[in-house]
């Protein structure tokens, strides 16, 4: 893959980690839908083996029930490692966000996603692991 073509590439899956902490971060299970596979696996902070886009949602859906406040995501260090499909990414993260009774909680971690190609030719999640390093 040449220099361009792998930069491009980079934007491309950065662009589809800011449309997920969007999506999170804003409530939005439309837009959490669209950027998903049909199948997508995901393996919240508790451990568990979901499967499939409802699943995907479900999960924002049962977090946005315990939060008080919405959660602002900062995403960094995105790696892309290799250029096959479906594609390892890694990411750190950094939230915040706010409980029923006012106190304030830092989540730090770790995203380990694999990305593929959908019909439309955008990227979607086909896995997403997110592993919790730190909260306070």
């Amino acid at each position: 893959m040449t220099s361009a073509a792998a930069d491009g590439l980079l934007s491309e899956v950065s662009a589809l980690q800011a449309a997920y902490c969007r999506g999170v971060d804003d409530r939005d299970p439309d837009l959490l839908r669209a950027i998903v596979a049909d199948d997508v696996e995901v393996v919240g902070a508790d451990g568990v083996l979901r499967t499939g886009a409802e699943e995907f949602v479900g999960l924002f859906a049962r977090y946005w029930t315990s939060a008080a406040s919405p959660v602002l995501h900062l995403v960094s260090n995105v790696e892309v490692l290799g250029d096959g499909d479906p594609l390892a990414v890694q990411a750190l993260f950094h939230s915040v966000s706010r409980t029923a009774d006012d106190q304030i909680v830092q989540t730090w971690g770790r995203y380990r996603d694999l990305v593929t190609r959908a019909g439309h030719g955008g990227l979607v999640f086909a896995a997403k692991r997110i592993s919790v390093v730190h909260r306070r």
